[in-house]
């Protein structure tokens, strides 16, 4: 998924724009992965660790279901587009 993903976006960027494109695709990934993880440590002291792992648990279920819907979005317009392309 990482390299499809660095295949699909890369082309799309000139060549002087793909530093700065990986730079900030790699910073959207650590920052998705290490915020929760601190902000959970924050709030283990606050509400103990079975509460805040039952936080974090449904907030990465939550960030999951909203993904699948904006990819179901995004590919429902791409069609639309594609079909309006084609139409006279």
């Amino acid at each position: 998924m990482f390299s499809g993903t660095l295949r699909t976006v890369l082309p799309l960027a000139k060549a002087d724009e793909r530093a700065g494109l990986l730079s900030a695709f790699y910073l959207e990934g650590y920052l998705a992965f290490s915020l929760p993880a601190v902000l959970t440590g924050f709030l283990v002291p606050i509400v103990g660790l079975p509460l805040a792992a039952d936080v974090y648990g449904a907030a990465v279920i939550l960030m999951a279901v909203a993904s699948l819907i904006a990819i179901g979005v995004s590919r429902a317009r791409a069609r639309r587009v594609a079909r309006a392309r084609r139409s006279p």
